[in-house]
């Protein structure tokens, strides 16, 4: 077989995949996670929450908000949070990955949406 028809066929396969890739990645949902359920996941598990602004406090390296929903609250860390404006009494949904620090479960953000004030 030539190379040039090998080229293409390795090609036409990557392709492929790729599209299949993209396609399945579209049907990927991740349900929501009740905070009350935190500890029934495990540490680096991604999960995806909704809660009410009770608290913030930002510092120089990061803002720390928690949040409730009605079955208990958690606080979730956000590092990247420059743009962020929490305000009391705000809907958030959070994605993230649960971290532990000093014994206590955290939800370390990479995706924080607003929902409603």
């Amino acid at each position: 077989m030539k190379d040039s028809n090998l080229v293409k066929i390795a090609l036409f396969v990557s392709f492929v995949g790729l599209i299949l890739i993209w396609i399945y990645s579209g049907s990927l949902v991740l349900d929501y996670t009740p905070i009350a359920d935190l500890n029934k996941k495990s540490i680096d598990d991604y999960v995806k929450i909704i809660g009410i602004i009770v608290s913030y406090q930002k510092n120089s390296k990061f803002l720390t908000i928690k949040i409730n929903d009605e079955t208990g609250s958690v606080d979730v860390i956000l590092f990247d949070s420059i743009d962020i404006k929490p305000e009391k009494g705000a809907k958030l949904e959070v994605f993230g990955k649960i971290s532990e620090y000093s014994g206590v479960n955290k939800i370390i953000a990479n995706k924080v949406i607003f929902i409603a004030k």
